[in-house]
């Protein structure tokens, strides 16, 4: 998603793609968890502030981009994070339709 939002691609596509997607994991994973069936919105919600609020994620972004991102540049934890943020809230927004 970061390089996506860097070089301008992404469209007004991108929340139904998303809702499509939901729904389809809804079904598929129904098993595995009830919460994400019955609210997708609200276990999008609490993921996103385990990924703001948990430093262990950060750690985690930090040990991945040192390991497998060979740019010079290479992208920060919260860069990155709020651009999830951001699309998320497009899909978020797109949920309550």
């Amino acid at each position: 998603m970061y390089k996506i939002e860097i070089k301008g691609l992404f469209s007004d596509d991108f929340a139904p793609l998303a809702i499509q997607i939901i729904e389809e994991d809804k079904q598929q994973y129904k098993n595995h968890n009830r919460d994400y069936f019955d609210n997708p919105a609200n276990e999008i919600q609490r993921a996103l502030g385990e990924l703001e609020n948990n430093r262990q994620w950060q750690q985690h972004w930090q040990s991945f981009v040192e390991t497998m991102v060979f740019a010079r540049v290479k992208p920060g934890y919260n860069s990155a994070l709020q651009n999830v943020l951001n699309k998320s809230e497009l899909v978020l927004l797109a949920l309550q339709r």
